[in-house]
């Protein structure tokens, strides 16, 4: 009968076998005890010529076949590629997946730098109305989709004198021009110490155009 030292002893050299197939370990043909444990240790250590071809064999056999070098190069160059991509997606998975937070900075005031100037978008208006507007005749179909282009391009222009934590809200009116009299007003809550707007009104002999951006600091 095998002792419990030695069933241990077979068990942990079978699993070393499975980690480190080259050594096999061989139990002892009818030895019993101490004889028994010291024949597989030797067995270990010193492989038979039985194991050694067994070994050859199982290694040969699982030897990886010899391709030519331009299937191997476009397997790496696939394996390659292939990783990379999963790579992109996976940055872009986590990145939709995580909101961005900010700290608070704690800013009740624009900074002086970047503070709204009606000045500067007064100008702008000025130069969009005259050059979107100079040949256009009235016309309420027309000039309903020439107030929402007009409205998109001064805002766009407005965010690139870089009004830091301002919101910009702009607003395009185009009349007919009959001689008649009107007038245009807007309001809103505002803050007279950090917000502000800019307004221009440009005429032709056909239409009235009246355009308005408010800064709206944005605490």
């Amino acid at each position: 009968m095998t002792s419990t030292k030695d069933k241990l002893t077979l068990q942990a050299m079978k699993q070393h076998d499975k980690i480190h197939p080259k050594f096999k370990a061989t139990t002892g043909g009818g030895g019993s005890g101490e004889a028994g444990t010291s024949k597989s240790r030797l067995s270990v250590g010193a492989p038979s010529e039985t194991a050694r071809r067994r070994t050859t064999s199982v290694l040969s056999d699982n030897a990886p076949k010899v391709t030519s070098p331009n299937k191997s190069s476009m397997s790496i160059f696939r394996l390659v590629a292939a990783t990379r991509t999963w790579q992109r997606l996976a940055k872009r998975k986590r990145e939709a997946a995580v909101p961005i937070r900010l700290e608070n900075t704690y800013q009740l005031e624009p900074d002086a730098r970047t503070r709204f100037s009606p000045s500067k978008v007064e100008a702008i208006l000025k130069e969009v109305l005259e050059s979107r507007l100079r040949n256009v005749n009235y016309n309420p179909e027309q000039c309903r989709r020439v107030t929402t282009d007009l409205a998109t391009i001064i805002k766009n222009r407005a965010k690139k004198l870089e009004f830091q934590r301002y919101k910009l809200v702009c607003n395009v009116l185009i009349m007919e021009n009959k001689g008649q009299g009107s007038q245009v007003v807007s309001r809103g809550l505002t803050n007279t110490d950090t917000d502000s707007f800019a307004a221009y009104t440009y005429r032709n002999p056909s239409l009235i155009a009246v355009a308005n951006v408010h800064g709206i600091y944005y605490e």
